[in-house]
């Protein structure tokens, strides 16, 4: 598992926030989920302008959210699976 790594969220939505981290934690996902409300902010926080030590600087991909909590907390079970588990991060 890769244990420094953050899910960053882009949402403006509180209970939309609220039910990813339902999900992560129904999940049983322990990496924090750092949550911006516009791409603006997410996009500052890709390119290190927020404080934050385990960043990525190169984002390659986003996900739609499902509009159910089924596919919801399928979703979540396939970013564990994929990101924070079989997901090598080089050194750079």
């Amino acid at each position: 598992m890769n244990d420094a790594a953050t899910t960053l969220q882009v949402e403006i939505k509180p209970d939309d926030v609220e039910l990813i981290q339902y999900a992560f934690a129904k999940a049983a996902i322990a990496n924090p989920l750092m949550v911006v409300i516009d791409g603006d902010d997410a996009v500052n926080y890709v390119a290190g302008i927020h404080s934050s030590a385990d960043r990525r600087r190169d984002a390659n991909s986003y996900l739609v959210k499902p509009v159910n909590r089924k596919g919801l907390l399928a979703l979540v079970k396939s970013i564990e699976a994929y990101w924070l588990k079989i997901n090598q991060v080089t050194d750079e």
